[in-house]
């Protein structure tokens, strides 16, 4: 059974809490909760759904190549490839 993870998303003035378990990508829970955020190649090369982690927690995202490495750095993520940890 895998770990899950609350996440809170702000979007459009309102804040959104989803359950996501380790194993699923951020974006594709937040569509299942019908959720309307941006995102276009669901692959991490756009950047579309570039979002910014605000609180605590982390994220894998290594199949993103859209956000280097002193955006990550930052706290960008990008939601189609970002697993919560």
């Amino acid at each position: 059974m895998s770990k899950t993870y609350t996440i809170e998303i702000q979007h459009q003035g309102q804040t959104h809490t989803i359950e996501v378990p380790e194993d699923k990508k951020i974006l594709e829970v937040a569509e299942e909760a019908k959720l309307d955020l941006r995102n276009s190649c669901n692959a991490g090369v756009c950047t579309t759904c570039a979002a910014k982690i605000i609180g605590e927690g982390t994220v894998d995202q290594a199949d993103g190549m859209g956000v280097g490495r002193e955006l990550q750095e930052e706290g960008y993520v990008l939601l189609c490839v970002a697993y919560p940890r």
